[in-house]
């Protein structure tokens, strides 16, 4: 994954107008409540996202991402990849459409004693 973000701190506004993705508050709460209730399945969980108050107005974007595995550090194989791309116009004025794959990752847990792999 890169280091640094594509786009830093973007409105969850901008997200939806650039990338198109009318969902992705929903699909956000639904992953926090999700985490907070120890992922309760299905229709509990997005009861709960709809109840989600989000304490932050912007969030960063990173436009590709690969996923890797390895049993050994010196040799790693792409398992699997997304991208994100927002509507652009071509050399003819045409437009391409948006293209996103999302994505939502549960980080580690930090604890009194150091970092936990979740």
């Amino acid at each position: 994954m890169a280091q640094n973000p594509s786009v830093k701190a973007k409105t969850l506004r901008e997200i939806i107008e650039v990338y198109d993705t009318v969902d992705f508050p929903d699909a956000l709460g639904d992953f926090i409540a999700g985490v907070l209730n120890n992922m309760q399945p299905g229709q509990v969980t997005r009861y709960h996202g709809k109840n989600i108050f989000l304490p932050f107005s912007r969030i960063s974007v990173y436009h590709s991402m690969k996923f890797t595995k390895s049993s050994n550090l010196e040799h790693l194989e792409i398992v699997d990849a997304i991208h994100t791309r927002p509507e652009q116009r071509d050399s003819h004025g045409r437009i391409i459409p948006s293209r996103f794959d999302t994505v939502l990752v549960k980080g580690r847990e930090q604890t009194g004693q150091g970092n936990k792999g979740m």
